[in-house]
């Protein structure tokens, strides 16, 4: 794998990542091409096929930059013919790279995350400075490097962005795709209809990315058709947010003795989390239609509750468990008196206005002396379970 970088502010002329080489080598006219300093050394390594080449030196700590990542490396300065700056694994365990040739890109996931585009290039001869006498010299006790480069032959998948500014992912395999699942007809027609609403609202918008999970329908209350993404295989490879959603039980205790309710449904309540810039690819969906990277938190996300739920105790933490509870997209308003409760919805409106959060009319309670939360009836201070919850135990 090939990457283009930077050392000293200047481009290299090449720059190959091995993750058979044990270090970062350099070859000494591209060093002084550089303007590099280097420390004296009395090692040596072996090539293939001939003797073992003095070390000229060692580089510690230059600033190198691969697309927007940038940190520090060292090099051990050597004569090479076919090569002028490898990548080796002192590189990639340093700065917790994963190489990944089928998408050709560099993952970094560590202090400074970034995915940085590489190129694959077969050689028309052999190049090696691997040392196939590795077991020998190090059985003589000798000051011995390795380096292996790989011949990969070229893929032609798709690129990567060059840089995603969060990653919350990290990748253990090769991106997720899946194929488009099969729809019956009336589902294709409400499919286009959602994309195109989706589309129109810049919510969604066509994509490239290597990666793909297909989409499928869940039917809310009203009968309607939600999309989801089936987004499995990309979970299984989602570092988990910890954030703890929260227990029922305790958001019924601060809904005891009070008298009037006002229940408040946002308006998809997750298109209303932007994805941060860079990590739209990773959202992509394939369809009978084309692929489709989310602008908005999708369904299905295995950190979208938890993410969700930060978002909306941040907005609102000033009133949690004075007047307001909040789960999810569900917002109950709470007080005991009417007086008192058009000054908390008006409290509670005005935050969610700052917020640029928007309620679903038709699905908003005001002023109720009872309101059904969470598969249970709030009534007069008294809490008891759906009628429809425990239909078929009664009878």
């Amino acid at each position: 794998m090939y990457v283009d970088t930077w050392i000293n502010e200047k481009p290299t002329k090449s720059t190959m990542v091995d993750s058979d080489a044990t270090h970062n080598f350099i070859k000494e006219s591209e060093a002084k091409r550089l303007n590099l300093r280097w420390e004296k050394d009395a090692g040596r390594m072996k090539a293939v096929n001939s003797a073992a080449l003095p070390i000229i030196g060692l580089v510690k700590r230059t600033m190198i930059r691969l697309g927007e990542w940038s940190g520090l490396v060292d090099f051990v300065v050597v004569k090479m013919d076919d090569f002028d700056v490898v990548l080796g694994m002192e590189f990639l365990l340093e700065h917790h790279v994963i190489p990944m040739p089928l998408v050709k890109c560099l993952v970094i996931i560590g202090p400074t995350p970034s995915i940085v585009q590489t190129d694959l290039r077969q050689s028309d001869e052999s190049k090696m400075i691997s040392a196939m006498q590795l077991k020998k010299g190090l059985s003589r006790d000798e000051p011995t490097f390795m380096a292996i480069p790989l011949n990969s032959s070229e893929n032609s998948g798709e690129t990567v962005p060059k840089e995603i500014m969060r990653v919350l992912e990290k990748y253990r395999a090769k991106p997720p795709t899946k194929n488009a699942y099969r729809m019956a007809p009336p589902e294709l027609a409400e499919l286009r209809k959602q994309l195109d609403e989706l589309q129109n609202a810049r919510f969604i918008r066509l994509s490239k990315a290597p990666y793909g999970a297909p989409v499928l329908f869940q039917k809310k209350k009203d009968e309607s058709l939600r999309l989801c993404i089936d987004y499995r295989v990309l979970n299984k490879l989602t570092v988990r947010n910890k954030y703890p959603l929260l227990i029922i039980t305790n958001l019924f205790d601060s809904l005891h003795g009070e008298k009037y309710f006002s229940k408040l449904d946002l308006r998809s309540g997750y298109y209303q989390v932007r994805i941060a810039e860079g990590d739209e690819p990773k959202t992509t969906c394939v369809t009978r239609y084309g692929s489709f990277e989310f602008l908005v938190m999708p369904f299905g996300l295995t950190n979208a509750p938890a993410t969700f739920c930060t978002l909306m105790n941040q907005v609102f933490h000033e009133y949690l468990d004075k007047f307001v509870v909040v789960y999810l997209d569900d917002i109950v308003v709470y007080s005991t008196t009417m007086e008192e409760h058009r000054d908390h919805l008006q409290k509670v409106f005005q935050k969610s206005k700052e917020n640029q959060l928007y309620v679903k009319r038709e699905k908003c309670f005001f002023a109720q002396e009872q309101i059904n939360f969470l598969g249970h009836v709030i009534e007069g201070g008294r809490i008891g379970m759906e009628e429809g919850k425990i239909a078929a135990i009664r009878d």
